[in-house]
């Protein structure tokens, strides 16, 4: 059997009384179980996937080899012994968003698989350190971008002053398009009444304009 640590592929020993064929579909399920319901599954969560016996599941769950494979599986047990040197690295690693490289390509450089980030991912306590850590640094970041907004907007760049003033409640685009289109609408019935003669035809235009524009207030 084989597990993945420093991602790359590395043999898992087959602990003494359970066969290689019955401590792999053990390790699978169990694996499966935790990836689809975010917590650590039990012996007879086991079994019921593999349909083993109990005294087998349980035997395997209990060794070191079976602990060792779910640990380089990124299956773990952060939030009952905390995390270990290498989730915090990776936590440390990940903050870097000045590094434009690709997830895997970080995590490579901490030894850490794709395969074990997202099992990691499940375990409570690391999921919580890695969520704040993102709000803490979205909240940053918006301080910046705010500044960055504001300097453009002085600098006489007219899409960053729209911005700004769409930020302080005081633009809308969508309502100045809105205002546009009603002077439009206005400007066109004005050349109808003045360009056309027949008078039921005005009227027809008129009212067919009137009721485009309830239509429209309707499904603002």
């Amino acid at each position: 059997m084989v597990g993945r640590a420093d991602a790359a592929v590395r043999p898992i020993a087959v602990p003494e009384g359970v066969t290689k064929g019955a401590f792999f579909h053990i390790a699978s399920a169990f694996d499966a179980l935790f990836r689809a319901t975010g917590t650590l599954p039990d012996a007879g969560d086991v079994m019921r996937l593999t349909k083993l016996a109990r005294k087998t599941v349980s035997k395997a769950l209990a060794t070191p080899e079976f602990a060792e494979a779910m640990r380089l599986r990124g299956v773990g047990f952060a939030a009952e012994d905390g995390l270990s040197a290498q989730q915090l690295a990776t936590l440390n690693m990940l903050e870097n968003f000045s590094d434009g490289r690709t997830l895997t390509a970080k995590l490579r450089d901490v030894g850490v698989s794709r395969t074990q980030f997202n099992g990691w991912l499940k375990d409570p306590l690391f999921y919580e350190l890695y969520d704040k850590r993102i709000e803490s640094h979205l909240k940053g970041s918006h301080l910046t971008a705010l500044s960055t907004i504001i300097t453009g907007a002085e600098s006489g760049d007219v899409g960053a002053a729209k911005l700004l003033l769409e930020i302080n409640g005081r633009y809308n685009t969508q309502n100045a398009e809105l205002q546009n289109a009603r002077a439009v609408v206005q400007a066109l019935v004005e050349a109808i009444q003045r360009h056309v003669k027949d008078e039921d035809a005005v009227q027809a235009i008129i009212s067919e304009v009137s009721l485009a524009q309830q239509v429209a207030r309707l499904s603002a």
